[in-house]
């Protein structure tokens, strides 16, 4: 029951007289003749509770009643049917419900107005109204999330939030995703932020050891997005600190569905089916093209005329095109689930079972999801409660190697000339160069992986006296992949060695154990008082196998047994945290809001002297409109708001990289050694994140209008980076504190309902923020990919390269800038050409209602980043890569005297196609419709007579649509999802495919 019908109840039942009276005072301009009798209950549609005292009024008349103790309700209405039914409560939305048969009682529910009751939000092991909270809070419902279907939740977060960026490194289902929080905050460590599903922390890092082309697969997507109710993502220190060493990059708490008290059993279905297709492929020249373009690399060189490669260029075989089908294809989509939930007086219970199926656009990818969650609530005594959420999950995948590998379907199908078939006369592989055969890739490499996970939790909540509450959680997170790979005989990297195979087994299992004990008061009706202590013991252990086999009898044994040469290698680790936190806040009438928070972490992963960091954080606010002074009643709510903290950093470095390492395999002369392999580094500490944040909260026009907006000021110190050190010491590289970022921006969100009437309504959501990046500190520069650098007084992810200033229209030969005035192009003449981090990025919602038809219209947008398009730099190579096809963009080079182009002359030598310059880097901004959803809801009218509650048609569609000047596939993919260093660069990745997905959800 919610605090407004808590309080309802209460006067209600003191004064039962008073709600007799006010109803036969509402219902005595109903005595007259020609009356209908209409029955019914009024209920809170999340908990499924009697609302009381709720008023029920026949339209446009004083003829009304109130909902007694049990939310019911008769009402004797005028005229014939149908009439439409009025109904309002305090800390509800109003309703207006039309009624065509009274023969049996109506079931009418009420939506929870947030905006005056104060939405309840969690925010470190506490429940809080939205309305005292000091710090950046932003949260998601699940019904926002529904129209995207994803393997993954995280990849649904894009655009919904301020200060949030969600990238993809490709599009293959499950894959990895990029999200960052206000900003990338550490150099080689962990960027992630924290994910607490039901109050356990699990862990969102791959522990894949099959590398896939820098394809990482996506943890998360073990995790089923249709269990969850909410997600709430903390974004300032304050709200992250008591999370310590784990919330330095923000926390992401998602809560999952829960059965209600005292209420009946509910059942969910839904079902989903769709297909998806690839919304742009990229244009390769032809083999006429390609002959062409060859013959004129062969001229310009000082060729003979006589003797050209391609006497006849037009007569030239083009196979690209059917290169292009054979990867591709029309990719399906399906997903079943039901849920059961309800309870009892003492009891409550959720369970979920769900399929998900995705066939991906790009041969052969597949990814099957099998999932289990059962939630379960148990009031013992009152003063015990017990409960458990547990989430079983397996995910089978079928994997197509992408990017930068010379195995992947997609560059050894169009990086080699367009004139080379796929297949020889005979039938077999055509293998071109480096490239492995495509074909085989597809139709004969077995790739494949297996992930089994737990995620679990146990509690048991006392209540000692009245208002003092302790708590213990017992979690786990236990996640186990299989990973096997074989290459066949007929590919390129086995044929050597009669088959090859790889197999791997990965564990991971994290224990915590959490203790907490919660005090709240309430003193002269004016202070409230609430206090937290707490204490975490945690344990992370994984372990791993990987064995590489060769030498097979044939291609139908693809076990390692069956192998004649095997070699195998295997590794184990483990690192430990303690924790003690507590928290302290006040509140004086909603008016003034003050809370401190502070965390003691201690990690097994740094030296003797550095294993303790202490991260304390402080907040205020000021409910303005609270104030008597305060008069405008345009404007429903004000609040000021500031907070500052400080939270560290472990992630991304391994669990004894502070220690001394030996290993063995140092043999000599048949005998076992030992060797040093690790520097230890005893000083190695805490990387730490502080920041302040200023924020306002505001809501106007009858709490039509909702804007918020925050300031933030992020600055990390002691930055884990591995350094360089002298090679004379035997090592190249050690671990170090050896750095600073800064991070400083600004984020906008707003929320108004722009129409709500009886039959019509639209809804806007928008957001827009602002991150400016900046590495304030590092001693030495670090490069990724060649093209990324990173250096003190740049903002990460920058672009370092040559800068092609023109092409000579008189000799066609490309006219490179001299950065540093010498007079010659070498490598000190490469500067900073671009950054892949947006300059703003948001998103936009519209949701439009008429009567019973919704449609839901959801864009996403970025602007201001770059992208390296990697693919062109490839196969625009001038014929420095005689080997290699080309793309159409190399038919726009210069030709002759005149010719204003930006593509240089072709040749194989000079510096036209020689060096890495700016002239692949393009504007990736973009504003892409990610997706539109078409819906129905049946009439309940309708439903009634089958005992259906609800029944819902919909059709979605994703990635409808894209704006942007990026020549590539899609400006949001980035090859190396692995990679902390590495962003914005599409090299020969799988493009996001664009789907259109059909559903029926029920709910009886």
């Amino acid at each position: 029951m919610t605090h407004a019908g808590f309080i309802e109840s209460r006067l209600l039942r003191k004064s039962g007289f008073f709600a007799f009276l006010l109803t036969v005072m509402l219902s005595f301009s109903a005595l007259s003749y020609g009356q209908t009798l209409i029955k019914g209950v009024v209920i809170d549609e999340q908990t499924n509770e009697p609302i009381i005292g709720a008023t029920v009024f026949q339209e446009s008349t004083t003829n009304g009643v109130v909902t007694d103790v049990d939310g019911a309700f008769q009402l004797s209405v005028k005229g014939a049917l149908p009439v439409t039914l009025v109904i309002r409560s305090i800390g509800f939305r109003s309703r207006e419900v039309d009624v065509y048969d009274a023969s049996e009682a109506i079931r009418i529910t009420l939506i929870e107005d947030v905006y005056l009751m104060d939405e309840v939000v969690v925010t470190g092991y506490v429940q809080q109204k939205r309305g005292v909270i000091t710090a950046s809070v932003f949260d998601v419902k699940s019904d926002e999330i529904t129209n995207i279907h994803t393997a993954s939740f995280d990849q649904k977060l894009e655009g919904r939030i301020p200060g949030v960026v969600v990238s993809s490194n490709s599009g293959t289902p499950g894959t990895s995703v990029a999200l960052r929080i206000r900003g990338t905050t550490s150099i080689n460590a962990g960027n992630s932020p924290l994910y607490v599903v039901d109050g356990v922390f699990v862990n969102s890092g791959a522990i894949q050891q099959i590398g896939n082309g820098g394809q990482v697969v996506n943890s998360l997507a073990d995790l089923n997005p249709n269990d969850i109710e909410k997600i709430e993502v903390l974004k300032d220190a304050n709200a992250t600190s008591i999370y310590g060493s784990r919330g330095a990059n923000g926390v992401i708490i998602i809560t999952t569905k829960r059965g209600a008290y005292n209420s009946k059993t509910n059942v969910s279905f839904g079902a989903r089916l769709g297909f998806s297709n690839v919304r742009k492929l990229w244009h390769m020249a032809d083999g006429p093209e390609y002959a062409t373009l060859t013959n004129e690399v062969y001229l310009n060189d000082g060729g003979d005329p006589a003797n050209l490669p391609y006497p006849n260029p037009q007569n030239e075989p083009s196979y690209i095109e059917q290169k292009l089908k054979d990867i591709f294809r029309t990719g399906l989509q399906q997903n079943y689930f039901v849920n059961f939930s309800g309870g009892d007086a003492k009891t409550t219970f959720y369970l979920g079972l769900d399929y998900n199926e995705q066939v991906g656009t790009n041969k052969p990818d597949d990814l099957k999801r099998y999932s289990l969650r059962t939630n379960l609530d148990h009031k013992v005594s009152d003063k015990l409660k017990i409960g458990t959420s547990t989430s079983l999950s397996r995910v089978d995948r079928i994997i197509a190697l992408t990017g930068n590998n010379t195995a992947a379907p997609v560059p050894s199908a169009i990086y080699p000339p367009a004139n080379v078939p796929a297949r020889y006369d005979d039938g077999s592989y055509v293998v071109w160069g480096i490239h492995d055969s495509y074909l085989a890739m597809i139709n004969d490499l077995d790739n494949r992986s297996s992930s089994n996970r737990l995620i679990g939790s146990l509690y048991g909540e006392y209540t000692i006296i009245d208002k003092l509450v302790f708590r213990t959680n017992w979690n786990i997170d236990y996640n186990t992949v299989d990973e096997n790979i074989y290459y066949p005989s007929v590919t390129a990297t086995a044929v050597s060695v009669n088959g090859r195979a790889t197999s791997a087994y990965s564990k991971r299992q994290t224990l915590i154990n959490e203790q907490t004990l919660r005090y709240n008061t309430t003193l002269n009706d004016a202070h409230s008082l609430s206090f937290l202590a707490g204490n975490t013991v945690q344990k992370n252990n994984s372990s791993s196998r990987l064995i590489v086999a060769t030498g097979f009898p044939s291609d139908d044994f693809k076990e390692i047994e069956s192998s004649a040469l095997q070699t195998g290698d295997g590794s184990s680790s483990e690192n430990g945290l303690i924790s003690f936190f507590g928290r302290v806040a006040y509140d004086y009438n909603n008016k003034y809001i003050a809370d401190l928070n502070v965390r003691m972490d201690g990690s097994s992963k740094f030296g003797t002297n550095n294993k303790w960091g202490t991260f304390p954080s402080a907040g205020i606010a000021w409910n303005l409109t609270e104030e008597e002074w305060f008069k405008l009643k345009q404007v429903n709510g004000l609040k000021l708001r500031a907070s500052y903290g400080i939270t560290g950093n472990q992630n991304g470095i391994g669990d004894y990289t502070s220690y001394g390492l030996w290993t063995g395999g140092a043999n000599y002369n048949d005998k076992s050694g030992l060797r040093s392999s690790q520097l230890a580094n005893p000083g190695l500490k805490w990387e730490t994140t502080s920041q302040f944040n200023a924020g306002l909260d505001a809501r106007f026009f009858d709490n039509r209008l909702e804007i918020e907006l925050n300031y933030y000021d992020k600055y990390t110190r002691d930055v884990l980076v591995s350094s360089p050190i002298p090679t004379i010491s035997g090592f190249s590289s050690i671990t170090k504190n050896n750095g600073e970022v800064s991070n400083r921006g600004i984020e906008f969100a707003l929320n108004s309902t722009n129409v709500d009437n009886k039959n019509f309504a639209w809804t806007t959501s928008f957001n827009i923020a602002h991150n400016k990046n900046r590495i304030e500190k590092l001693e030495n520069t670090i490069e990724s990919y060649s093209w990324i650098r990173m250096e003190q007084g740049q903002p990460m992810f920058s672009f370092y390269t040559y800068k092609q200033l023109y092409v000579d229209p008189q000799t066609g030969n490309a006219v490179i800038d001299d950065y540093n005035h010498d007079g010659q192009i070498n490598a000190d003449d490469r500067q900073y050409v671009g950054n892949a981090l947006p300059t703003v990025n948001g998103g936009l919602d519209n949701t439009f209602r008429y009567k019973d038809i919704d449609l839901n219209v959801f864009l996403t947008y970025s602007y201001g980043n770059d992208v390296l398009y990697m693919f062109q730099y490839m196969l625009q190579h001038g014929g420095t890569r005689p080997a290699w096809g080309y793309t159409k963009e190399q038919l726009k080079r210069w030709q002759k005297p005149g010719d204003i182009t930006d593509v240089p002359r072709m040749t194989a030598s000079g510096l036209n196609y020689a060096l890495r310059t700016d002239r692949f880097m393009e504007d990736g901004s973009f504003l892409k419709v990610r997706s539109a959803t078409l819906g129905y809801n049946i009439p309940r009218k309708l439903l009634n007579r089958f005992q259906v509650t609800a029944f819902r048609l919909f059709a979605t569609a994703t990635n409808l649509f894209i704006l942007t000047n990026y020549s590539g596939t899609d400006p949001e993919i980035n090859v190396a999802g692995n990679s902390e260093n590495t962003l914005g660069i599409d090299f020969a990745t799988s493009p996001t495919p664009r789907s259109f997905l059909f559903g029926v959800n029920i709910t009886l």
